[in-house]
């Protein structure tokens, strides 16, 4: 969306990510269907669902408070370049600790 400059193509563009995201949860619904038995997957979803519902809570609160810190930080990162460290770091974390690196 950097690259946006009008509202027509603002529009255009969410139009476009709302017609590609809509068939996410349906396709994870499916997919769960086709690992856990009809009596777990609703617990399964419930769980996908939560998820998806703190991480939105919670990132913009996160990405706040990075991009807080960046303003006042000495180095020469901008918002942006402090935030993408950031979860670069968190994601190669959570990779470690996960087994897959």
């Amino acid at each position: 969306m950097a690259v946006i400059k009008t509202y027509g193509q603002l529009v255009a563009l969410r139009t476009l990510v709302g017609v590609l995201e809509a068939g996410f949860a349906p396709g994870i619904l499916l997919i769960l269907s086709s690992w856990y038995k009809k009596e777990e997957q609703s617990k399964r979803f419930a769980v996908y669902i939560s998820a998806a519902v703190l991480s939105g809570a919670f990132g913009g609160i996160i990405a706040g408070a990075i991009t807080g810190y960046a303003s006042y930080h000495p180095s020469r990162l901008t918002h942006t370049d402090m935030l993408s460290t950031v979860n670069l770091m968190a994601f190669t974390v959570c990779e470690a600790g996960s087994g897959f690196l």
